[in-house]
C-alpha cells in the first residue's frame, strides 16, 4: 500500500531489495507444503563463520577430514568395494574441481544452512554432465499430501524450488526428485524434511564470544585502562565537561598513551571504574563459550584444536567413528541416484573408501587386529567342532549361543586335516601310500642307493700309491 502510495509499485521497488531479507512462503495456492531455510539462521551462520575464529576452526578441521575420503562402489553381494569411469561425475564434478572439493562444499553447507543440495545438468553444447551446487539459502523443498489405501494422509517431497532472490531477473526453478541430490545431516525439528545447522543451537554462544573479543580489543584500544569517573566539588557546564571530557580522552586514550599521569587542576578528584580482565575472569568466561561451540560441531575437537589437552589419536578417532562416518554415509545415500551404472556391475551401492586417510590409519590398524582375532576364534571354532558358517555369525556378534555342531567333524583327538589320498579317495597309483626310506621303496635299484647314511660313520678309502697318490 505504502509503494501504492508513493508510487513505487511501477518501478520496481520492493522492501527485500533494500533490507537484504528474503520471503519464504509455508504454503503456496495449491495446498502444498515449503520448507526453505530461514533466512535469518543463514544469515547468522554465515556471519559467524565469517568472522568467528573458533567457528571457523571447527569447520575447518571438520571439512579436512570429510573432504578425504574417496567414492567408491560396494557390492550387494559380498561387500566388496571397487571402482570404475562410472564414478567420473564425482571425482570430477565440475571443471577444475575434484572429489575432495564437492565433500568440501557439502560440509560448508551443511556448516551455513544445514542443507547441501546439488543437482545433475547436461550441457545444452552437448558436453558430459556436471554436477552444480545449488544455494540452499534459495531452494525450498515442495512437498504434496498424499493417502495411502485406506486414505490416511502423509506427506512426500515432490521437488525443489529454487527461487532467485528478488530483483535478480530469474524466474523460479522447479526440479524433481530425481535430478537434485538433497544432503541433510542434521534433522531439523521443526520441519519434516530439511536439515539444521549446528551452529543452530550456539549462535548465542557465538555472539557471546564476539562481544568479549569486541570487549577485549576496545579495552586494549583505550590504553588496557579501566575507565575513570572525574568529579569537581562545584556544578560545572555542559561546554566544560564536553571540553574536559575530549581533552582527557586526547591525551590519555588509546594504546600509545597507557601508563601515562592523569593531573587535574581545580579540585577535579578521580575515580577508577569498572574491573580488569582478571577481575572478570575474562579467559574462563571465554574458554567456557569456546567449549560450547567446540561441543556442537563435533566429538574430539576440542583435543584436536588443543583446547584441552588429551590424547589426538583417540580425539580424531572419535571424531571419525561418530561424526564422519554416519555423514559420509548419508552424503553416498544422497548422491547415489545421480550416479549412472553399468549393466554389468551387478547390484552395487554408491560407498566410500577411508584407507588412504592419514589420520585414520591408526584406526584401520586397530580394526585389521580385530579382524585377525576373529579369524582365529573361527579356526578356532571350527577345530573344536562347530560348523564355519556358525563360527561366523558367533564372531560377528560375539554371542557364542550361535555355534552350531558340525556333524561332519572328525572325533575328538583326531587330526581334522585331509590327506592328498582322503581327497582322492582312495590309493595313489593303485596302491597305498608308505612312508620310509628311499631304497626301501619298491623299485629302488643300486643308483638309487645313498653311500652313507646319517648318523653312521664311514672310513674314508685309501689313495692309491701310498699317502702321496
Amino acid at each position: 500500500m505504502l509503494d501504492r502510495l508513493l508510487a513505487r509499485a511501477d518501478a520496481g521497488y520492493n522492501e527485500y531489495s533494500w533490507s537484504g531479507a528474503y520471503p519464504v512462503v509455508a504454503t503456496d495456492a495449491y495446498g502444498r507444503g515449503r520448507e526453505g531455510s530461514p533466512a535469518g539462521i543463514v544469515r547468522a551462520a554465515r556471519e559467524a563463520y565469517e568472522v568467528n575464529g573458533v567457528v571457523a576452526a571447527c569447520d575447518l578441521v571438520r571439512m579436512s577430514l570429510f573432504s578425504e575420503a574417496r567414492f567408491k562402489f560396494q557390492s550387494a553381494a559380498d561387500d566388496r568395494v571397487f571402482g570404475n569411469t562410472d564414478l567420473g561425475i564425482l571425482e570430477h564434478p565440475w571443471p577444475g574441481a575434484t572429489q575432495g572439493e564437492l565433500l568440501a562444499r557439502m560440509c560448508q553447507d551443511e556448516t551455513t544452512a544445514g542443507n547441501c543440495y546439488v543437482r545433475r545438468v547436461d550441457p545444452a553444447d552437448g558436453g558430459g554432465p556436471l554436477l552444480v551446487q545449488m544455494p540452499a539459502e534459495c531452494v525450498v523443498i515442495v512437498s504434496e499430501e498424499a493417502r495411502d489405501t485406506l486414505g490416511r494422509p502423509y506427506r512426500i517431497p515432490v521437488g525443489y524450488s529454487e527461487d532467485p532472490a528478488p530483483g535478480s531477473g530469474r524466474d523460479p526453478e522447479f526440479f524433481t526428485p530425481g535430478e537434485v541430490a538433497h544432503y541433510s545431516p542434521v534433522p531439523d525439528p521443526r520441519a519434516r524434511f530439511r536439515g539444521m545447522s549446528w551452529l543452530s543451537p550456539v549462535l548465542r554462544e557465538v555472539g557471546a564470544d564476539d562481544a568479549m573479543t569486541a570487549y577485549k580489543t576496545e579495552h586494549l584500544r583505550s590504553g588496557a585502562q579501566l575507565g575513570i569517573v572525574v568529579k569537581y566539588a562545584q556544578a560545572l557546564q555542559s561546554a566544560t565537561i564536553d571540553l574536559l571530557r575530549e581533552r582527557i580522552q586526547a591525551r590519555y586514550g588509546g594504546a600509545a598513551n597507557a601508563g601515562k599521569t592523569l593531573v587535574l587542576d581545580r579540585g577535579g578528584d578521580v575515580t577508577v571504574a569498572g574491573s580488569t580482565l582478571e577481575q572478570l575472569q575474562f579467559t574462563a568466561v571465554q574458554q567456557a563459550g569456546e567449549r560450547r561451540v567446540c561441543a556442537a560441531a563435533g566429538p574430539g575437537l576440542l583435543e584436536i584444536l588443543g583446547f584441552e589437552k588429551g590424547d589426538y589419536a583417540s580425539a580424531i578417532r572419535k571424531l571419525a567413528d561418530l561424526w564422519a562416518r554416519p555423514r559420509w554415509r548419508q552424503a553416498c545415500a544422497s548422491l547415489e541416484h545421480l550416479v549412472p551404472t553399468s549393466r554389468d556391475t551387478g547390484p552395487v551401492r554408491l560407498w566410500f573408501d577411508v584407507s588412504g586417510i592419514a589420520a585414520l590409519r591408526e584406526g584401520e590398524l586397530t580394526r585389521a587386529q580385530a579382524y585377525l582375532v576373529k579369524t582365529q576364534g573361527v579356526a578356532a571354532s571350527v577345530a573344536a567342532g562347530y560348523t564355519r558358517e556358525s563360527a561366523i555369525a558367533a564372531a560377528e556378534s560375539g554371542d557364542l549361543s550361535q555355534l552350531k555342531p558340525d556333524p561332519n567333524a572328525p572325533p575328538s583327538g583326531v587330526s581334522g586335516r585331509e590327506t592328498a589320498t582322503e581327497h582322492l579317495g582312495g590309493p595313489l597309483n593303485g596302491r597305498p601310500p608308505q612312508a620310509g626310506l628311499p631304497q626301501d621303496l619298491p623299485g629302488a635299484v643300486k643308483p638309487n642307493v645313498p653311500d652313507s647314511r646319517p648318523l653312521q660313520f664311514a672310513p674314508m678309502p685309501s689313495l692309491p700309491n701310498g699317502a702321496r697318490g
